[in-house]
């Protein structure tokens, strides 16, 4: 833990030079980090404690830290990233656990597979990445992320019949299942991003709008997206075009 909780702080710090919030983001860890494994807190050993800062930590925080400092807005689809992400990461959390039941009650510890058994640890993971994912894909097809994501579809089908599988295995199987867990979600993960990175490389290139303004809920509702930098204003087309720069004096802008 003092390794871990070393490391974090030499980014905290880092970040706290870069930007505030970042360092803000960064604390926060810090203090999880030292709930999650001190011996008076010890909350890894809590039934829903331990996944719960895996979810806030990994899934919240981190990604939270990362768009402060390359200045992203805040928009409603980041916001819904999210919480979409925590989700994943709480599933991922619990899914880690299936297989442990033994060596967790042997440390003292009540995690979700020593209190319940890892049929109900397996059905938990498997609810909280299905709905994750189906958020994506419902957000995806309602145009609020890139539609192309949805050639995932089959692959996270894959996913959840390797959960099916693997809530049959006695006493959690081994950790095989969740080698294979982690293999699937990983190829059908890059898949998806894959082709939404394409996505906008490929409205890059074509001087379409890009960062969610090229998907159909994010096109700008003005007919020219216009990008201020300090005295020169330039106007865009957003469906590519012609590109108008001009000087206006400050009282006009």
């Amino acid at each position: 833990m003092t390794c871990a909780l070393s490391t974090d702080t030499r980014f905290g710090l880092l970040a706290s030079a870069l930007d505030w919030r970042a360092g803000v983001c960064s604390a926060i860890c810090c203090v999880m980090a030292v709930l999650y494994s001190h011996r008076r807190t010890q909350l890894k050993g809590h039934p829903i404690g331990g996944p719960l800062i895996n979810a806030l930590g990994y899934g919240v925080l981190s990604p939270l830290a990362g768009w402060v400092l390359v200045s992203v807005p805040p928009t409603p689809r980041a916001g819904a990233t999210l919480v979409l992400l925590a989700i994943w990461m709480l599933g991922v959390s619990f899914a880690a656990q299936a297989f442990q039941a033994e060596e967790d009650g042997a440390r003292g510890y009540r995690t979700l597979v020593v209190t319940h058994g890892p049929k109900t640890t397996l059905t938990v993971a498997r609810v909280c990445m299905n709905v994750a994912v189906l958020g994506v894909f419902v957000l995806a097809a309602s145009g609020y992320y890139p539609r192309i994501m949805l050639v995932a579809v089959p692959f996270f089908i894959g996913v959840d019949r390797h959960f099916k599988l693997w809530i049959k295995q006695p006493n959690g199987g081994s950790p095989a299942w969740a080698v294979g867990l982690l293999k699937r979600s990983f190829t059908a993960g890059l898949i998806m991003m894959t082709f939404a990175y394409g996505e906008y490389w490929r409205g890059l290139a074509a001087d379409e709008p890009t960062a969610g303004l090229g998907t159909a809920r994010g096109a700008p509702s003005r007919s020219t997206l216009t990008i201020q930098l300090g005295d020169l204003e330039l106007e865009r087309e957003p469906s590519g075009g012609a590109e108008r720069a001009a000087q206006r004096p400050a009282a006009q802008r």
